[in-house]
Formats: structure tokens, C-alpha cells, sequence
């Protein structure tokens, strides 16, 4: 019989889409409490290294794409939304976009 080896327990609703990385390094889900989860299978933690709740409504598929790179989602909203995976890259668009700091104690961009 199959044994369980990890669980990931954080959404709150069904999962309706579920894809992992090509690298095998991570899990994506899409949840039905309206967001997308991002495991890390490398890391001893349970806790989702990425959860993203965008107000689409509950999330239904997800996909990797750009040689795993980024991440795309469609929802119930009719929409489709492509996140970046790497925290880095995320980091520097924010900043290019911004240009501020979130506040002064706060600083990612520096």
C-alpha cells in the first residue's frame, strides 16, 4: 500500500487544481478559498512558501510555465493571472514598479 510521506493542510476549501514544478521542487494548488498555494518539497516546512489571493473568487487551475519560472491561474472571475516564482525576480519588478519603499522600516528594495 502507498504511504504518505508529507501533507499540506493549509487551505481552508476544496483544491481544484494541482500541478507541480518540472524540477519537482515545488507543489502549486489552486484552492477553493480564493487562493494559489506554492509549496517548496525542499524545504522541512509544511507552510506554503507562496499563497496568492488575488480577489478572483475561487481559483480553479493552475499551470507552470516558462520552463517553471512563472505560474498561471484561472478563476471563476473569467480570469487568467501569471505570477513570477522567483522571489527575487518578484522583489526587483516590485521595485521597478513602485520605486518607494512599502514604508521606512520596511525597505525590500534595498
Amino acid at each position: 500500500a502507498p504511504k504518505e510521506t508529507r501533507r499540506f493542510e493549509q487551505a481552508q476549501s476544496g483544491i481544484y487544481g494541482l500541478t507541480i514544478t518540472a524540477d519537482g521542487k515545488r507543489v502549486l494548488a489552486a484552492g477553493g478559498d480564493e487562493v494559489f498555494f506554492v509549496w517548496d518539497l525542499s524545504s522541512d516546512s509544511d507552510a506554503a512558501e507562496l499563497v496568492i489571493g488575488q480577489g478572483m473568487g475561487r481559483t480553479l487551475e493552475v499551470r507552470v510555465i516558462g520552463g517553471g519560472t512563472r505560474f498561471a491561474g484561472s478563476s471563476v472571475d473569467g480570469s487568467v493571472k501569471i505570477w513570477e516564482l522567483d522571489v527575487d525576480a518578484t522583489r526587483k519588478l516590485i521595485c521597478e514598479q513602485t520605486g518607494t519603499p512599502l514604508s521606512e522600516q520596511f525597505d525590500p528594495c534595498a
